[in-house]
């Protein structure tokens, strides 16, 4: 696992990697931090820079030090939670947005439980006098940060969103369940709402992390070591590909194309990603 070390990005390498997700200020005033600018960086990193585990899959440990990672990035290559998001709380930081670590973990419908606790690093940014989830290594869950404020449902690209707290289950009343339900739902329907994260509030040090990704790097049954995952948002919707699968996301409709060879994948790969180099 290669060591993390979290700071704001330097100027040229900020430069480089708005560059890359395709963002440029006509006027400085611009790059002041608002919510309209978080909104904007959010949804063209992860346009731009996919959710992967192509490393990890190979064998490799994570990239966790965001000046490194940025690197990979530029030369095409995505990431997982652990790797996007200290690279994007880096660059919000250089931008002057007050970002911290928020330790959340998902809903496993098969087991019917919670993900291990800190087994998904999430960003909280304050801006604006109101308080944001970002999460950029999700491949797509939601496209737009979240306004972190309870049962008001919320409307994003991939559906209806709405946090209500988790009393239920946890003495802390700063855990949050992240519900969700598909575009084509109701969100007067109760029976619609479905699990799909929970999120501590209490910011945290990217160090509660580590032990999980020394698991992910280790375990090889995990999924990020069974198949080759990657993912990312497009203008109305999503992509995903996997060694036996390639996804599209539009408008909430779903369509899967099975893949017979690794030669059919790489055609994907390439035609979808951009990634023939690899």
């Amino acid at each position: 696992m290669n060591s993390l070390t979290s700071s704001p990005l330097e100027p040229a390498r900020l430069e480089a990697y708005l560059k890359r997700i395709g963002v440029a200020f006509q006027h400085e005033a611009k790059r002041q931090p608002s919510v309209a600018l978080l909104r904007q960086l959010h949804r063209a990193h992860m346009k731009s820079i996919p959710f992967e585990n192509f490393r990890l899959y190979e064998g490799q440990p994570f990239q966790l030090n965001p000046v490194a990672f940025l690197q990979q990035a530029l030369n095409g290559e995505g990431g997982l939670c652990f790797e996007v998001n200290p690279l994007f709380k880096s660059a919000l930081e250089a931008l002057s947005f007050q970002v911290s670590y928020l330790s959340t973990s998902f809903w496993n419908e098969s087991a019917q439980t919670w993900n291990p606790e800190h087994s998904h690093a999430a960003l909280k940014v304050d801006v604006e006098g109101q308080s944001w989830l970002c999460d950029v290594g999700t491949g797509g869950v939601f496209t737009y940060p979240l306004p972190l404020r309870l049962s008001k449902p919320i409307l994003d690209p991939h559906g209806h969103f709405r946090f209500l707290p988790l009393s239920n289950e946890s003495a802390d009343p700063a855990t949050w369940c992240l519900q969700k339900q598909p575009l084509s739902g109701n969100p007067e329907d109760e029976q619609q709402w479905q699990p799909e994260m929970k999120v501590h509030l209490e910011p945290v040090s990217f160090d509660v992390f580590l032990p999980m990704c020394r698991y992910y790097e280790q375990e090889p049954n995990t999924r990020f070591k069974q198949n080759k995952l990657i993912s990312k948002v497009t203008e109305t919707g999503k992509i995903s590909l996997s060694l036996h699968t390639f996804t599209r996301t539009d408008q909430g409709h779903k369509t899967k194309i099975p893949l017979s060879s690794l030669e059919e994948w790489q055609s994907y790969l390439d035609t979808y990603f951009g990634t023939s180099s690899r």
